[in-house]
């Protein structure tokens, strides 16, 4: 199979003229590539606010692609409501549309584990823009792929920006009980033991909605308190209580309290596993297209999901180039990816388990005016 993508193809990736790709053979003049790119995303349900963005930005990628490379490619949406049941439904449907050469999503890992042996045995790729549990990346899928970070690595993260940026040396690690936090705070712990750090170790329940105790109890030396809690607005109550206290303790919260409505607390911060991208700047012409054509506010969940469209985009025309587009093909194509660059600003390429290498996150910090992104030096996984 011919090496795909290699070189620098970023000004096709950020909107601008298209570049030759090394290495990979042109469409003839002739023929039009014709395929359809399926698409989950929960466009209805609890988070259907990253369905909108995943699928909006989905499709802006789509018709740049179709404009500047003279493609015929469509995408098809399927609703998985965030629930792997219905996730079935969607991945059937598109197993059974054999226009369907690759699909975006699904976005959460719950979602993945039941479709993953569906596309696994049909040999269809998927490339989820949000899904980053550990789990995912261990060849257990097979056409599995992801363009974001490992969830192991926000744990890491958020201790390395703590001590390092936030020069924090007493620091409260405070748990909700629930699994996701729990990893969380198992990892940052670790890390900041590691680095130097004194650590509290607390615990609450998410059946609380007062923490007052726990604000009493926090040692006087405590500058920063680590919450990665599931619910976003328990960590406000706890912000609250913490000014209410006169304790000038700075909040670092995890990815799940990336949601202004419930958790604004001026000065705190929160991981992302895509950057804020404005109207300046390398990316600048594709968030303002999308700005003009979506009229929705810019958040960190729809780049990724452009990323990966993106990819799959330049699989099936790479399979379209050697003959007639199949989904191995496009498989094939997608392995070998080796994009220099992209609209997030990080090359794409993936291990033999689908992790992109060089995927990392992003530290938001809460200003009166919204989410600004914090510049995080060499802090990295």
């Amino acid at each position: 199979m011919t090496s795909v993508l290699a070189g620098a193809v970023g000004a096709a990736m950020l909107g601008g003229a298209p570049v030759r790709a090394a290495r990979v053979g042109q469409v003839p003049a002739r023929s039009v590539c014709r395929a359809t790119i399926g698409l989950m995303a929960p466009v209805s349900g609890s988070l259907d606010d990253l369905g909108t963005q995943q699928v909006d930005w989905a499709r802006l990628a789509v018709a740049t692609f179709d404009r500047r490379h003279h493609t015929d490619i469509r995408l098809e949406v399927g609703d998985t409501r965030l629930e792997p049941a219905q996730s079935v439904v969607v991945a059937r449907r598109f197993l059974a549309d054999r226009a369907v050469l690759a699909v975006v999503g699904p976005s959460s890992a719950a979602d993945v584990a039941p479709v993953g042996p569906l596309f696994g045995r049909a040999g269809m790729a998927f490339m989820s823009p949000s899904a980053s549990s550990d789990a995912l990346f261990t060849g257990i899928y097979p056409t599995f792929f992801g363009t974001v970070a490992k969830r192991g690595d926000e744990g890491v993260f958020a201790a390395r920006f703590i001590a390092g940026a936030l020069r924090a040396r007493h620091v409260a690690v405070v748990d909700d009980g629930s699994p996701y936090s729990l990893d969380l705070t198992r990892t940052a712990t670790r890390t900041l033991d590691a680095l130097g750090v004194g650590v509290d170790s607390l615990s609450v329940t998410q059946t609380e909605v007062d923490y007052t105790t726990l604000v009493a109890h926090l040692p006087a030396d405590v500058t920063v308190a680590y919450v990665p809690w599931e619910v976003a607005g328990e960590v406000q109550i706890l912000a609250s209580e913490l000014s209410a206290a006169h304790r000038k303790v700075v909040i670092v919260g995890g990815d799940d309290e990336e949601v202004l409505l419930e958790f604004h607390a001026i000065g705190a911060y929160v991981p992302a596993f895509g950057p804020l991208l404005g109207e300046t700047g390398s990316a600048g012409a594709v968030v303002r297209r999308f700005v003009a054509t979506y009229r929705e506010p810019v958040t960190t969940e729809g780049p990724p999901a452009y990323v990966a469209t993106t990819v799959v985009l330049h699989g099936i025309e790479t399979a379209c180039a050697a003959g007639e587009p199949t989904r191995a093909a496009v498989l094939s194509a997608i392995r070998a990816t080796h994009l220099a660059t992209s609209l997030v600003g990080r090359p794409v390429v993936f291990n033999r388990y689908g992790l992109q290498l060089g995927a990392t996150l992003y530290m938001l910090r809460i200003d009166r005016g919204g989410y600004a992104e914090v510049p995080t030096g060499q802090i990295r996984p």
